[in-house]
């Protein structure tokens, strides 16, 4: 039973963020972390954590899973000119090191680090939305001749309509 609630946890933060399940084991981890600091009925409304522990955990440090963050990457760097902060996907956190996962999407490192600026709504692997607003249509004109039901000097005169283009 615990494992089924592990999974769906899982799939509701792989789905939330628009993640690919390539990206399952660290969902998995992040749901396995979340789990063991909810409260639970069968250990009376304290969590596994405290219950291990006899600490309270510490909430403040949770983040949204997948969002775009931008970690300080300093020290990883090996010349002084580059870059300190990439654009990255929040991916969990460390169990090793007091730190936030940060996957850059470009190269596919993983950054481990403290110190991290979250943008909780935005996610970079999500697809445009069924339910937002269309696109404003542009409209792009037709020129179509036809000849006038008047005959003046036989000339053809054009008419101007406008249709949406795709």
């Amino acid at each position: 039973m615990k494992h089924r609630h592990i999974v769906e946890i899982r799939l509701a933060l792989l789905a939330h963020a628009s993640l690919p399940m390539k990206f399952w084991q660290y969902a998995f981890q992040s749901a396995t972390f979340l789990i063991n600091r909810m409260s639970s009925k069968v250990l009376n409304n304290d969590s596994p954590y405290y219950t291990l522990f006899h600490k309270i955990p510490e909430y403040k440090s949770f983040r949204v899973f997948g969002c775009l963050c931008y970690p300080f990457i300093r020290p990883y760097n090996s010349h002084k000119l580059q870059y300190r902060s990439l654009q990255c996907v929040f991916l969990g956190y460390s169990f090793h090191n007091k730190g936030y996962l940060c996957l850059v999407p470009l190269t596919g490192r993983v950054y481990v680090t403290p110190y991290v600026v979250f943008d909780k709504t935005q996610f970079l692997f999500t697809t445009p939305s069924l339910t937002s607003d269309p696109p404003a249509k542009i409209f792009t004109p037709v020129i179509l001749p036809f000849s006038n039901s008047l005959p003046t000097n036989n000339s053809l005169t054009t008419t101007i309509f406008f249709t949406p283009s795709k």
